[in-house]
């Protein structure tokens, strides 16, 4: 016995797996950029006082972005927060001209508490899913 199977709409199926594909794609790339500004987020908060220097500008918190959304090799997706102020790793890491030990960290607990509470899974989670409902 044999049987047959005859697909006469290939090409209707290729462009619905393709539209897809784009449809993942895009909401891969709004999810995680909206996990970047949850920890640019987290990061102002952090580096606004207490425990820490004392804000004399806010030119510091302002400085923390988020960058753009990066592919790479293998489906990795990147953003980048960072401040672009010139004393912002010195904050973060502390100065040789400190006392040893001094040091502020803001950006880097960011990123490790949001991931510690599961807060990051759940940014990316429900921002991939709003995304591919609407």
């Amino acid at each position: 016995m044999t049987a047959r199977v005859t697909i006469t709409n290939l090409n209707d199926v290729l462009a619905g797996l393709e539209a897809t594909e784009d449809t993942i794609e895009r909401a891969v790339q709004f999810a995680i950029a909206m996990t970047g500004l949850a920890v640019e987020r987290q990061a102002k908060i952090n580096a606004s006082g207490r425990p820490g220097p004392n804000v004399q500008t806010g030119n510091l918190r302002r400085s923390i972005t988020t960058s753009q959304v990066e592919k790479g090799f293998g489906s990795t997706y990147t953003v980048d927060v960072s401040a672009t102020m010139v004393y912002a790793r010195a904050v973060e890491l502390g100065h040789p001209r400190w006392k040893p030990g001094v040091k502020y960290p803001y950006l880097g607990p960011a990123a490790n508490n949001l991931k510690a509470n599961g807060t990051l899974s759940r940014v990316f989670t429900t921002n991939f899913a709003s995304r591919l409902r609407g």
